[in-house]
């Protein structure tokens, strides 16, 4: 074997090894660490203003001493139309109560005759009660038209009163013609009683009004610098 055929055969033998030997010795380079991208903060919220209590509404709103009526002042129509309406309506029952009279009790002529005071009674009962009744009827119907507040019953009462008064007024005078004052003074007692039940009942809806509004509680709700949630109540005397 020559000089060539062994420096071939050593390297074919040895070459692997050293190769090997090299490769299990060199530094294994360490992995890159990969870093997180720096955090940025969100810039810092203002501080939040804190929050008025809203304003009662005008059910919460305190009433004044001196209350106030929420329906028109209608006071003077009332009045005249009520007079003279009910003055008209008055003359009307009149006359009819008055026919209706003179067939209850038809042997007696009231112009003519003189009548027992049965005869008379039955006579002139129908023609007060129709006045009477009449006239409180349109007194109390055009005052509750104009805003009116008034009593039915107290009406139907004053114009009996006054409707008795023009009798009275008429047996005094011994004079047919004080008749005619019957209508008016029944529409004028009606329109009395009417005003007065009405004033009645205004004085008693102030009265109610002004007791509930004595002591009231508003909720109140308001937020803090530091965004807490502050709440309560308000009281009003």
């Amino acid at each position: 074997m020559n000089l060539l055929t062994r420096i071939a055969l050593l390297l074919v033998v040895v070459g692997p090894a050293l190769v090997k030997a090299q490769s299990e010795e060199a530094p294994v380079p360490p992995a890159k660490l990969s870093t997180p991208p720096p955090l940025i903060s969100a810039p810092p919220e203002p501080p939040s203003e804190p929050q008025e209590p809203a304003p009662p509404s005008s059910q919460e709103k305190p009433l004044s001493l001196q209350w106030k009526s929420p329906r028109p002042n209608y006071f003077v129509p009332r009045i005249l139309t009520g007079t003279v309406l009910g003055t008209l309506a008055g003359a009307g029952g009149l006359v009819g109560g008055f026919l209706l009279g003179l067939g209850l009790a038809p042997s007696c002529d009231p112009f003519d005759d003189v009548c027992s005071g049965h005869e008379i009674f039955l006579q002139t009962s129908p023609a007060l009660l129709a006045t009477g009744f009449l006239s409180s009827l349109v007194v109390y119907g055009m005052g509750s038209a104009l805003h009116g507040e008034g009593d039915v019953i107290t009406t139907l009462l004053g114009a009996f009163a006054g409707a008795a008064a023009g009798a009275m007024l008429t047996v005094a005078v011994a004079n047919y013609g004080a008749i005619l004052s019957i209508p008016p003074l029944a529409a004028v007692g009606a329109v009395i009683a009417y005003e007065i039940s009405d004033s009645s009942w205004e004085r008693e809806q102030a009265k109610a009004r002004l007791g509930s509004s004595r002591l009231q509680w508003t909720p109140v709700v308001a937020v803090t610098p530091g965004g807490g949630v502050l709440g309560g109540l308000m009281g009003r005397f």
